[in-house]
């Protein structure tokens, strides 16, 4: 799929999709679509779900997923209009009766606050304009559990903790990001510091990474979910550091890498995960293309400037060896752009002469083709024969990443016997043949090496399949395929 067809398949969505849809990926800010989500879909669902007494569920927190507490969470996320006034009225009811003796939010019947849950709650309470000096309070207590490795436990304040929990952190980071995006001044530089010093505490991990085992921490930490709740996941947290305006890092690259890994064919992201709760309803399908995490995946690679990384592979060999044969199976079995020189021969020169300009011609159009492909962001399968160490290069020069290379080859009694045979798009014979061979320069780099027969096409694609997928895990590991811009 390409690019301008995920937009459109991200513009079917509700309302809350389409409008951040316009603001994050195209730039434009659309206020009449903002209004609407309280108006129709899911912002009307939940809003609909709201209590007489200015709750939703039974109380701030219960049940769970349905609570006011995470209803607004939810609400605030669809990035509703902030100056709805039943929303206001119930952060407002909050500030007003629900606060512990340490200034935080209530949370059940304990007896001190819960440092994650008050970390949402300002992000929310920020959101809608929540009252300045009651909101203080709230700060106090998120600043005073602030912990030496820079980050946040939501533990920190009942039982003794050493180190900080991802869970906690990005919440509070959200909550003290929205804080300082709305304009309120209390403790402001206390509070940047320390927004400072959590991402650091993030980034040190490279958000996912024990910096002591260089082992992932959890396993859950790569699953994509929506709404993510309390839980960390790798996409939020680069979502958070989006929208906070964080620069570039290269800590960054091995959860980008995973990201990109989850990729479907198609351009999209699942929903990977759903936690079990009861919940007013499911927006989307866990297993299913989530326009949620899609749309949080591309305005991530946006705003880092990340380029959907577009596979470039060679196929080279002499007339009858197969390799047009394995290459347009390749790319089907990729889901690739395919380009075969002898194609495009026969529809650029209804007269072929096989000159030095007619072959250059076609390698032009071939180069084109390739920047077609980047700019659609699709893999490319070229087919040539490709035996001039220049045109490799030539090329090589013009890709954005590297290039993978797949040498064919054959036996020249079944080389001779499959050049006897009429072909739709070759007019290479057993002569042309000969005379490649003598021109032919080794490709020196690593590269694949395929033998072909007349009924080992299958293996040869499977090995090719194993290829690919170890050239890329090899270079992640010292580079990151050069996708990074």
């Amino acid at each position: 799929m390409q690019e301008s067809k995920i937009r459109n398949w991200l513009l079917d969505g509700d309302v809350s999709v389409q409008y951040q849809v316009y603001r994050d990926l195209l730039s434009e800010q659309r206020k009449d679509l903002q209004d609407r989500i309280s108006q129709e879909g899911w912002g009307a669902k939940f809003l609909s779900k709201q209590n007489p007494n200015g709750h939703w569920g039974r109380e701030f927190y219960q049940p769970k997923w349905t609570s006011t507490h995470y209803t607004l969470l939810d609400l605030r996320n669809l990035c509703i209009s902030p100056h709805i006034a039943s929303i206001k009225d119930t952060i407002t009811m909050v500030l007003k009766t629900g606060k512990a003796q340490d200034g935080g939010i209530l949370l059940l019947k304990a007896k001190k606050s819960d440092v994650c849950v008050n970390g949402m709650f300002l992000n929310y309470a920020s959101y809608f304009n929540g009252d300045d000096i009651a909101l203080r309070s709230v700060v106090d207590m998120l600043l005073r559990e602030h912990m030496p490795d820079g980050g946040f436990n939501c533990m920190s304040n009942r039982s003794k903790v050493v180190h900080s929990s991802f869970h906690s952190t990005l919440s509070v980071l959200e909550g003290l990001t929205e804080y300082v995006n709305n304009g309120y001044t209390y403790r402001i530089g206390e509070v940047n510091n320390t927004i400072s010093a959590s991402k650091e505490f993030l980034l040190l991990h490279q958000l996912f990474i024990s910096d002591k085992t260089g082992k992932i921490i959890d396993k859950n930490f790569l699953k994509l979910s929506y709404p993510r709740r309390w839980r960390y996941d790798i996409l939020s947290a680069l979502d958070y550091l989006r929208y906070s305006k964080t620069t570039w890092d290269e800590r960054l690259s091995p959860a980008i890498q995973v990201l990109m890994d989850k990729r479907n064919k198609d351009g999209t992201w699942n929903l990977q995960a759903k936690h079990p709760g009861l919940t007013h309803f499911d927006m989307e399908k866990a297993g299913k293309p989530s326009r949620w995490n899609t749309l949080r995946a591309m305005r991530v690679l946006t705003y880092f400037d990340i380029k959907n990384y577009t596979m470039v592979i060679i196929v080279c060999g002499l007339p009858g060896s197969g390799k047009s044969y394995f290459a347009e199976r390749l790319a089907k079995k990729i889901d690739a752009d395919y380009v075969n020189s002898d194609r495009l021969r026969k529809e650029l020169f209804p007269s072929r002469t096989y000159s030095d300009r007619e072959k250059a011609t076609v390698y032009d159009s071939m180069l084109k083709k390739l920047e077609d492909s980047y700019s659609q962001k699709r893999d490319i399968v070229l087919d040539a024969t490709f035996h001039k160490k220049e045109i490799r290069e030539l090329f090589r020069e013009n890709a954005k990443e590297k290039i993978r290379f797949i040498e064919v080859s054959a036996a020249e009694h079944l080389t001779k016997e499959r050049l006897r045979k009429s072909r739709p798009y070759s007019e290479a014979d057993f002569k042309v043949y000969q005379l490649i061979r003598k021109e032919w320069e080794p490709i020196m780099e690593a590269h694949l090496q395929l033998e072909s027969t007349n009924d080992n096409i299958e293996a040869m694609l499977q090995k090719a399949l194993e290829y690919l997928e170890h050239d890329k895990r090899s270079n992640r590991q010292t580079g990151f395929e050069g996708q990074f811009s």
